[in-house]
């Protein structure tokens, strides 16, 4: 996203991208994104709201697309002399809270069938690919029909294989390993405010959404976890030799 024409935030799912978004839209911020679609002044006529009644803390319920665009496409339409920030977080952590995303999205749809067996699945379960499955999009969405359709999840929305999509990606395919990227840590939030409140010349505060509720899972942050996350990322997580087409 280009902030103000000033800057550029590169959102990361699960990384504070909904609050850093969300309090841009508060403060009536310009922002613009690669894919127009998801431009405010779009999402505003195709919803047909008034943004300013939206109750911003309640972002993640409002039906607002909410896109991760990469480095390279943001680069591509908006040059190379913007400054570059984002978030990093955890991991292990990132993903887990993801995975609690995606059964939060299939409670709120209302399959509680589809949730009560995704809520049970094990670790091993939810690892059902390997390092090369995560090659390219196809091959990602591929694994994710595969995974469906063995566990007879037909009745699974759109929104959800997304999700499942995005928990997928190597973060890599976001961030590209830039070295010109500025990094503000999940737990230093405030850091982050203030390098923008100065680069807008102006306050910024970042509003903390309340609306993800995540729910328990068999997933556990312990080392049997990271040593199974670690079989499948590290080669996009540390070192960049696997090409990726996305």
């Amino acid at each position: 996203m280009l902030i103000e024409n000033k800057f550029i935030y590169l959102s990361l799912p699960r990384c504070a991208s909904s609050s850093f978004l969300s309090s841009c839209m508060n403060q009536n911020l310009k922002v613009q994104h690669f894919n127009k679609g998801y431009d405010i002044e779009t999402q505003n006529k195709k919803y047909n709201v008034d943004i300013t009644k939206v109750d911003y803390t309640h972002f993640e319920i409002f039906p607002f697309d909410h896109g991760h665009e990469p480095i390279t496409e943001l680069r591509d339409k908006f040059g190379d002399s913007y400054d570059v920030i984002s978030v990093k977080r955890n991991k292990y952590e990132r993903f887990i809270s993801l995975w609690g995303h995606f059964l939060n999205v299939l409670y709120l749809t209302n399959h509680a069938d589809i949730f009560e067996k995704c809520s049970n699945l094990t670790m091993n379960d939810i690892f059902f690919y390997e390092t090369n499955d995560l090659q390219t999009s196809d091959s990602i969405k591929e694994k994710i029909e595969i995974f469906v359709n063995t566990l007879n999840l037909d009745k699974i929305t759109q929104d959800a294989k997304e999700i499942l999509h995005t928990l997928m990606t190597p973060y890599s395919v976001w961030h590209h390993h830039s070295p010109d990227i500025i990094w503000f840590d999940f737990d230093e939030l405030d850091k982050l405010e203030k390098w923008v409140s100065n680069k807008l010349d102006k306050d910024f505060k970042l509003i903390k959404l309340n609306s993800s509720k995540y729910f328990q899972s068999s997933l556990i942050l312990n080392d049997e976890f990271k040593e199974k996350y670690d079989s499948i990322y590290f080669p996009y997580d540390e070192i960049k030799n696997l090409r990726t087409l996305f």
